[in-house]
Parts: structure tokens; C-alpha cells; sequence
């Protein structure tokens, strides 16, 4: 969660043809102490959780 307690959004964010994310979804996640490891399994499921925390967040949370 970042600041405002929020899931990364940029976690659905992925590469068309690969289906997961830009490596600067990972640089991002350890610039904010999210993400520790630099192990590419690590980093996948790191991100899947992340997915599925926005999806989460999001139905319950409108803001405009």
C-alpha cells in the first residue's frame, strides 16, 4: 500500500504478449519498500498478491 493505503495499480499493467508486468513495475515496488527480493518467482508472485489486493481494494472502493 502506498501513502494513501492503496495496492499498487500499476500491478494490472501487464505486457500483452507475456501477460505479466513491465520490469518497472518491480524497479517501483522496491523503490517503495514493497518488494524486497530480486528472485523472478518472488517477484511474480509479489505480483500476483499485488493484483489481487487492487482487485480487492477497488470493488470496495469508489473515489472520483
Amino acid at each position: 500500500m502506498n501513502q494513501y493505503r492503496r495496492p499498487m495499480l500499476s500491478a494490472v499493467v501487464v505486457r500483452a504478449a507475456e501477460r505479466t508486468p513491465v520490469p518497472g513495475f518491480f524497479v517501483c515496488a522496491r523503490d517503495l519498500g514493497r518488494l524486497t527480493a530480486s528472485d523472478v518467482i518472488e517477484e511474480l508472485v509479489f505480483w500476483a498478491k499485488e493484483v489481487k489486493k487492487v482487485y480487492q481494494y477497488w470493488t470496495h472502493h469508489v473515489e472520483f
